[in-house]
Formats: structure tokens, sequence, C-alpha cells
């Protein structure tokens, strides 16, 4: 960058920085977001080697951790991204209410992706643990230590997504010590939660790592949305209707779901079998739950629908442009 710089003019002199107040205030804010985020790496961390306890419990945690982390990173990451700059900017203006109204309206889109992964995953985490499972994890104890884990965690995608938006909100009001906060409290339940773990034997022991992380989390996301609901006082938007709506459409997915991936599997018969039934599962699950949703009159879907006709409209005007 340094050299690129210089071939453009711009000439680059290094300085300490420390004497400036900006950066002193920069790096007194990731300070806490550092040990944050070790506090979420260190129970990661004490999860495994728990998980160590049963044979091929490491792996088949890993692969169960895959598919969390898949959810999160698919639909409530963009969604906190996306919602940072908005809030940044309706914070130093002062419009209380409508960051509030907006924080809502984030939950409400990031669970609108993750409440029905969590449903299937869930539902479906049999059929998904037979998909991914091969080698000597794909033996029945290999495929139902996958299946126990999967299932466990499927409640911390909720969580986790609740408590990530939470997080952002946080920082675009240049706070990073309450989501802090939230995760210690996250991260000793957590490691109290684990000792159980120690009482029980086989994919036991995965189904309550899993529990355990995930009621973690859900504590502290609850811990850090009431504090900042409490900060920014009453609203009109409103979570709970949305909630419902989408709960209903994830309800009404996972039966249809779980009913084509085990017929498709037997139908078409090992080795594909699984995966097979896991792909048609997973499209006719997201038509259902996309029906359901329009049928409902979601919000959120409206929202999805009006973003995607205007990306649809620019890449139309720019294709017109160019030719």
């Amino acid at each position: 960058q340094w050299w690129g710089a210089w071939r453009v003019g711009v000439v680059l002199r290094p300085r300490a920085g420390w004497r400036d107040a900006e950066v002193r205030a920069v790096v007194r804010r990731a300070l806490p977001s550092m040990a944050q985020a070790g506090l979420m790496a260190a129970q990661v961390v004490s999860l495994l080697v728990l998980a160590n306890r049963v044979p091929g419990g490491v792996v088949a945690f890993q692969i169960a951790l895959n598919f969390y982390f898949l959810a999160i990173a698919l639909g409530a990451t963009p969604v906190a991204l996306s919602l940072l700059p908005r809030l940044t900017q309706m914070h130093v203006s002062g419009a209380t209410e409508r960051f509030r109204d907006t924080l809502v309206s984030g939950w409400a889109l990031a669970l609108f992706f993750t409440l029905p992964a969590a449903a299937a995953y869930a539902a479906l985490s049999l059929p998904l643990a037979r998909a991914v499972s091969f080698g000597r994890m794909g033996t029945p104890d290999g495929i139902a230590l996958v299946a126990g884990a999967l299932a466990a965690l499927a409640v911390a995608v909720i969580g986790q997504t609740a408590f990530l938006i939470a997080t952002y909100a946080a920082y675009a009001r240049k706070d990073t010590r309450s989501p802090l906060r939230s995760m210690v409290l996250q991260a000793v339940l957590c490691l109290c939660l684990e000792t159980f773990a120690l009482a029980v034997h086989g994919r036991a022991v995965l189904v309550v790592l899993g529990l355990a992380y995930a009621l973690s989390i859900t504590a502290g996301a609850l811990h850090l949305s009431h504090r900042l609901m409490r900060m920014l006082g009453r609203g009109r938007a409103r979570l709970t209707p949305s909630v419902r709506k989408i709960a209903i459409g994830a309800a009404v997915m996972v039966g249809p779901a779980w009913v084509a991936a085990t017929q498709t599997a037997h139908l078409v018969g090992a080795p594909l079998g699984s995966r097979v039934g896991v792909l048609v599962a997973a499209v006719g699950g997201l038509a259902i739950f996309l029906g359901v949703q329009a049928a409902l009159r979601t919000p959120e879907l409206s929202s999805l629908s009006a973003g995607a006709s205007t990306l649809v409209g620019r890449a139309q005007r720019a294709s017109r442009h160019r030719q």
C-alpha cells in the first residue's frame, strides 16, 4: 500500500500515532472487543476438550459447529454488518426511537434466516449427519454423535443471532463494554454447565455440551438485549408478531422436509441417497417456508422482495447503459 500510494503521488511518512486522541479512543474501544473474541474462542476450546471424552467426539462436535457457524455467517452476520452504519448515524443524530425500531427490525430480519435454519437443524439432524459423515464417522455411532451435537446446537443459532445483532447495536453506540459484560456472563455460565458432561457417557456428552453452549449464549443475548432496550426506551416496532409468523412457517416446513429427506434417501439408496435427500428437503422446505410467509404477509419477506427488485432494476439499468 505504501508503494502503491507513492506510485500515484501520495507520500506516506510513518510517525508515532499514540499521542493522537482518536487513535487512543479506537484502541480503548478495541480492547474489550478483543477480550470478547477471546472468551468466545475459549468456550469453543473447552467444549472440544470435553468432547474428547468420547471416541470421535471432537470431530463430530466440529462438524456440528460448522453447521452452526454456517447459519450465523449466512443469516445473522450480513444483517448485523448492514445495520451498523445506519445505527451509528442514528445514534450520532440523536434519533433514539428510530435506533430502537431499526434494531428490532434487524432482529426480525436476521431471525427470518436463522430461525428456520435452527428448526431444520433440530428436525433434520439425523439426515444431515448421514449426508456429511463418511469414513469412520460414517458408522452408526459416528452418525449418532454428529446428529446429537447438531440437534443440541440448533438453539444456539437463535441465541447467537440475537447476541450478534445486539453486539453491533452496542458498537454503533460506541459501547464495547456492555457486550463484554454479557460475554463474561455467557462464558462463566457455559463453563459451569459444561461440567454436567462429566456425569454422562457416549452421545449424551455431546448433547450436554451443545445444550450448555446454547443456554449460555441465550442467557448472554437476553442480558445484552435487555440492557440495550432499557437504555433505548419504548418504540413503535414490535418483535413478537414477526417472530410468531416466522416460527409458524418453520414449524410447517420441518414435517414435509423430514419426509422428503428420509423418503428420497430410501428411494435413491446408498451412497448418494442421504445427500440427495437433504438437497430435496432443503429446496422443498425453503419453498414451503416462503409460501407460508407470503400467505402471512410477513414484513421481512416484503422487505427482501423490495430489495431484490431494486437490485434487479439497477443491474438492468447498468446493462442498458453499457450497451
